[in-house]
């Protein structure tokens, strides 16, 4: 298997802790690369606790911060992942398998966890999303939080920033990186088995 690295964002997440130990129940070797944010002294504190060693991208902008974790980042293989996400313990081992099919890049599937009454309106809810996502263009639906892809493919496009090197404002670095891929010919594919977990309802 190729080597990999899981490039993790963090600005003051409050389940940032939550969601590194769900990266860490996926029991594949991998390299895990922290980016910090912008967060306060508290958050470096607890990086400390854990043992974690982090690099700092203090403008705040998540295409600034997605580029440094992939420039600094020593795996063939790119998982990105963020401080706000749980990730299921067999995300990592999906992510790799389906860009190992021969796609360029990979994006996960996002799903609500229902709690209480909720989880009877899950099946509505789950279709007008899906209706939703169809209606949009494909790198419109790709989030930062959950993608894969070879580091020579993003650094052959610029990465996160323009082609003319100039840094997105605001969000939409995951799309941006996604549309370049395609335009070159790129192939993309959701992974219906990568589960990513992104709000609780209930």
């Amino acid at each position: 298997m190729e080597n990999i690295s899981i490039v993790m964002i963090n600005k003051e997440s409050p389940v940032f802790e939550a969601a590194y130990q769900s990266i860490l129940a996926n029991k594949v070797p991998f390299e895990f690369v922290l980016v910090d944010n912008g967060s306060s002294q508290e958050y470096k504190n607890i990086y400390e606790q854990l043992g974690l060693n982090y690099h700092e991208h203090n403008t705040g902008t998540f295409a600034g911060a997605r580029q440094k974790g992939l420039e600094v980042a020593t795996g063939t293989i790119i998982i990105t992942v963020d401080s706000t996400k749980i990730y299921a313990p067999d995300f990592v081992q999906h992510m790799v398998a389906t860009l190992e099919e021969g796609y360029d890049l990979v994006y996960a599937k996002y799903q609500h966890q229902y709690r209480g009454l909720y989880i009877f309106a899950q099946p509505f809810i789950e279709f007008f999303r899906k209706l939703w996502r169809k209606k949009r263009s494909a790198h419109v639906n790709i989030m930062g939080g959950a993608m894969c892809f070879r580091k020579s493919t993003a650094m052959a496009v610029n990465g996160y920033f323009h082609f003319d090197g100039h840094e997105l404002i605001g969000r939409g670095e995951d799309g941006l990186l996604a549309k370049k891929i395609m335009d070159k010919g790129g192939s993309v594919k959701r992974s219906e088995k990568a589960i990513v977990y992104s709000k609780t309802i209930g």
